[in-house]
Parts: C-alpha cells; structure tokens; sequence
C-alpha cells in the first residue's frame, strides 16, 4: 500500500477590523494502511490589506492558505513531507510493540 500525504489547516487567527488572517495552524499528515505520522506548526506572518494580493477571511479557501503555508517552496513542501513519513515510520514500529500485563 502507499502513503498517502494530507495537507491540513486545522485553525487560524485574523483580526476581526478588516478580515486579515495573522497566524495559521497548519499539518502534513502521511498515512498507511491505518497508521499516522503527523508533523504540524504554527506559520505567522503580517497581511496587508492594502496589497492587491489581499484576501479577506470569508473569501478564502484551504487552498489559500495551504500556498501561504508552502510559499511557493517544493523544497521545504518535500521537508516536511519527508519528516511527517519518517514519523509513520515511527508509528508503524511502535505498533509492533505492546505492553501490560495479561490479567486484570
């Protein structure tokens, strides 16, 4: 089976006077065969309502912001792709193991 990556955005901060998105809580998630490995931040930046590029709250869509996120970079997009299948990795290890005791 193959891994399957998932860019999210799980929330966002703007300012309420004009609409204008200030921080956004963001993920890569890679998935396989019912495991995770996850890696998540937080991206800040200064919006301009005054830019031509500008677009406000109600307008906006994953997509957006996901370009914000990324800014255009495939080498940073390929990082964080990487780190989030290295933390599958992980799972899937950790998945093999198991602790406690047979009896209650």
């Amino acid at each position: 089976m193959a891994v399957t990556i998932t860019w999210n955005i799980t929330g966002m901060r703007r300012t309420v006077a004009d609409g204008g998105v200030f921080e956004v809580d963001w993920e890569c998630v890679a998935s396989e065969e019912g495991l995770n490995g996850t890696v998540s931040e937080t991206y800040s930046f200064n919006p301009n309502p005054d830019s031509e590029t500008f677009i406000v709250y109600e307008d906006l869509t994953e997509a957006n912001v996901l370009s914000w996120v990324k800014g255009g970079n495939q080498e940073f997009a390929d990082d964080v792709e990487s780190e989030a299948k290295n933390s599958l990795l992980v799972a899937k290890e950790e998945a093999k193991v198991a602790s406690g005791v047979p009896w209650s």
